[in-house]
């Protein structure tokens, strides 16, 4: 009987330590709380919508793609750090305010990675983003420009590209004159790919 246990036990362990389970699905975030200050009325929140929104959305070039760095998660200066950092990569800013705190999440109480935040003409940039904050959550809000606003969320540690996304974002930097950017397709999945 205990032969038995033991090579169940063992059969469990090494099951466990060998499985490689990756999740490529993004976080899921909160809804946003009421606000707590008077008078502070946030704005609505969009219609949450799963990664596969963007799965068959060509990415943006960087610099057509443009990004404002918005804080949810009460991390002072975060917001202006992520922007730059953005910038770095060569992502275009949108007009008026680059970076600053949330509308939505008031409080500064986003609980996750962070999320996307886009309109229907921002679908472009917004695949290009999401190759740079992979785990963030997708929103597709009324908003009728094709700016992109990356929401950071409390889980939100730093802007880390996979290997293949680095290699997507190179080409999506730095386009073939006179035409859309040239990307493997292949490279492109795989840059999609990220254990969340």
């Amino acid at each position: 009987m205990l032969g038995i246990v033991t090579l169940i036990c063992t059969i469990v362990w090494v099951k466990a330590l060998t499985t490689t389970e990756q999740d490529s699905s993004a976080m899921a975030c909160n809804s946003p709380s009421p606000a707590t200050e008077p008078g502070a009325q946030p704005a609505t929140l969009g219609q949450r919508v799963g990664a596969g929104r963007l799965q068959d959305v060509d990415p943006a070039p960087l610099a057509a793609s443009k990004v404002r760095v918005l804080n949810a998660n009460n991390q002072r200066g975060q917001a202006a750090h992520v922007a730059a950092q953005f910038g770095d990569l060569g992502f275009a800013s949108a007009p008026g305010t680059q970076f600053g705190n949330d509308t939505v999440y008031v409080n500064g109480d986003l609980e996750c990675t962070g999320q996307i935040r886009f309109g229907v003409s921002g679908r472009p940039a917004a695949a290009s983003v999401q190759l740079v904050v992979p785990c963030a959550e997708l929103i597709e809000d009324q908003r009728t420009d094709d700016t992109v606003d990356m929401v950071l969320g409390s889980l939100f540690r730093d802007i880390r590209p996979s290997n293949d996304a680095e290699e997507v974002l190179r080409s999506l930097k730095n386009p073939a004159p006179g035409g859309a950017p040239s990307i493997d397709i292949e490279l492109l999945d795989a840059a999609r790919q990220a254990r969340c």
